[in-house]
């Protein structure tokens, strides 16, 4: 059975709605708070989180070869022409059946965090993405 795999992950839709509603709600409590001192850095906390929140993210395409080399690129509307860049998985990445948190070393070592829930890939893609995320995995044990 081949691994091989290829994806656009969106940004998904029900983590930055829940990242706005839960800054939205340490804002209230900000606001209620009687301390000034908690008061302000609550509410500036709040609104950092609910700037993330709000943020254009980037859209990722992943592809996985049947070997398990594992390559990443921004994806583009208009131009497909991006050579994606090889990247390594590393230690610490995560896969749920729910919830995959790739941690990806580029070579020049910056490392990217890729969140990837069942809305983020088109329908049907999720299990193997995760499946193709667990073998890469296995192999570097």
């Amino acid at each position: 059975m081949s691994i091989a795999v290829t994806v656009v992950v969106r940004p998904s839709v029900r983590l930055r709605l829940l990242q706005a509603g839960f800054a939205a709600c340490a804002l209230a409590v900000a606001v209620l708070l009687p301390a000034p001192f908690l008061s302000i850095s609550c509410g500036l906390a709040s609104l950092a989180a609910l700037c993330c929140a709000l943020r254009s993210a980037k859209t990722h395409r992943l592809d996985i070869s049947g070997v398990g080399q594992i390559r990443l690129a921004v994806y583009l509307l208009s131009a497909d022409s991006t050579t994606p860049a090889k990247v390594e998985m590393q230690p610490g990445s995560t896969c749920w059946p729910w919830l995959l948190l790739l941690r990806l070393r580029h070579g020049d070592g910056a490392v990217t965090l890729l969140v990837v829930l069942p809305d983020s890939v088109a329908p049907g893609q999720f299990r193997p993405l995760a499946l193709a995320c667990r073998a890469c995995a296995a192999k570097k044990l």
